[in-house]
């Protein structure tokens, strides 16, 4: 799915915060929906009557978040909405084990999935993407997207908005259920390399909040 205004168009990466993002826009300028969930760019085009020329006059943006916390979100999400075996990644690596999905997922796609749908997402932008906001700085990114598309707004309008995350599962978040051991932490950071040295280069994340023993 792709979000639209007179001026951008946001794509809507799964488990990257889209919802808050499109929560968040709705309060600074007028939105509308555009295809099915998570659509990418060839299939905007092919499912709507909008060209490409018209795509390429939009400042064009997306969200991305740290491929640890990407698992931990999936998994969460799926454990508490249940899998969905038409989905490739849940047709190979549906498990309510988070070490097992996680491991599954990397024999999957050896090359990073969370790599590899980034690169379906942004690298399939007619003409490139003008701007990868991160969720991890959500509220800075999209209030300077919006600013470089030409949407004037007060940064306190975003920063006002309650926090959505449908991962939650008890009233706690993703990565207190999800808990990597070392190993698997290294190895997901070894594996989904590429779009960490691309998005997260300058960005360190402190290990301790994602390793460690699981609440059961």
């Amino acid at each position: 799915m792709a979000i639209i205004s007179d001026k951008f168009v946001f794509l809507h990466i799964p488990k990257t915060g889209g919802v808050w993002a499109t929560h968040a826009m709705r309060q600074v300028v007028p939105i509308e929906m555009l295809g099915d969930q998570h659509n990418h760019f060839p299939s905007l085009l092919v499912n709507s009557t909008l060209t490409e020329e018209w795509f390429r006059e939009k400042f064009i943006f997306t969200m991305v978040r740290h491929p640890i916390s990407w698992y931990q979100s999936r998994w969460a999400f799926r454990v508490k909405h249940g899998w969905r075996m038409e989905h490739p990644l849940d047709y190979h690596c549906a498990s309510n084990d988070f070490h097992q999905f996680v491991e599954n997922a990397l024999e999957f796609k050896p090359d990073g999935w969370v790599s590899w749908l980034y690169n379906t997402f942004i690298e399939s932008v007619p003409g490139g993407i003008d701007y990868v906001c991160k969720l991890e700085s959500g509220v800075d990114d999209l209030h300077t997207a919006l600013l470089r598309s030409g949407v004037q707004h007060e940064k306190s309008t975003l920063s006002n908005l309650k926090r959505v995350n449908d991962s939650d599962m008890g009233g706690f978040p993703s990565k207190y259920w999800a808990k990597y051991t070392q190993e698997l932490y290294d190895r997901v950071i070894d594996v989904e390399s590429h779009c960490i040295n691309r998005y997260y280069s300058d960005y360190k994340l402190n290990a301790c909040d994602y390793v460690g023993e699981r609440p059961w």
